[in-house]
């Protein structure tokens, strides 16, 4: 939570796992976790607003707005 004078804005961090750093470490499920992960953000964000809403959210993330 970020808190600035008259405006707090509360975030929520979704990370894609792949792999353990170890010696079998290597770059084949980067894609996967990151669109599984983009997946789940998208699930949580329409499950807590109505489907505009939430669209209209994503859209901006997106836009980097």
């Amino acid at each position: 939570m970020c808190s600035t004078p008259g405006r707090t804005v509360h975030a929520v961090i979704v990370k894609g796992v792949v792999d353990y750093a170890d010696g079998s470490k290597n770059d084949d499920w980067h894609d996967y976790a990151a669109y599984a992960s983009a997946a789940f953000a998208r699930h949580v964000l329409e499950a807590t607003y109505d489907r505009p809403v939430a669209f209209r959210k994503i859209t901006a993330m997106r836009d980097g707005g």
